[in-house]
């Protein structure tokens, strides 16, 4: 699609997706399909600027090829996307990276442990915020040519404060209770 394209659909879908968390608004499979939407209707801006423009962008060629070539570009596209992740996963640690992350979002949704929950409880903002940002990864490797690295690399972003929030909790949550009584 070209450069940067990806992390605009990531950060759309993450950032509206944050908004419907904080505001506690109930999602279901209408409010998934909208973000996606979202997430189109900002590339589709984001195109119509640069042919407008007379930008020579990844994304301007990007719809010159659609036009020309029709749908098949698109599938040729992801395709080309899809190689180049299964390539880097074959040689890249952010691999690991990735899977703790992936791991990580699994527990939160899933099988929320009662430190979790607790994480949840105390934070409700970080926690809605940690959700969107790991939907943002996601995304991000759904979208990207090297997703696998640069949603490793967003994970850090994760992974660190749940891994500091958590010592913390683990150290200083009987003191913390104690001074709230």
């Amino acid at each position: 699609m070209g450069a940067n394209v990806g992390g605009a659909i990531s950060e759309c879908v993450a950032y509206l997706l944050f908004i419907l968390l904080i505001y506690d608004v109930k999602l279901d499979f209408k409010k998934v399909i909208l973000l996606g939407f979202a997430a189109v209707a900002v590339v589709a801006i984001f195109a119509f600027l640069d042919i407008v423009s007379g930008s020579e962008s990844h994304l301007g060629m990007f719809v010159q090829q659609i036009l020309l070539n029709g749908p098949m570009a698109i599938i040729q596209t992801f395709t080309r996307k899809i190689q180049m992740n299964i390539k880097l996963a074959q040689t890249s640690v952010w691999v690991n990276i990735l899977l703790a992350g992936i791991a990580i979002i699994a527990v939160f949704i899933f099988r929320p442990s009662k430190h979790f929950r607790d994480i949840a409880k105390r934070y409700p903002a970080l926690f809605k915020g940690f959700v969107a940002s790991m939907v943002g990864c996601i995304v991000t490797l759904l979208v990207n040519d090297s997703g696998i690295v640069a949603a490793s690399t967003a994970s850090i972003y994760i992974l660190i404060p749940v891994i500091i929030i958590s010592i913390n909790m683990i150290i200083f949550g009987d003191i913390n209770q104690e001074k709230l009584k």
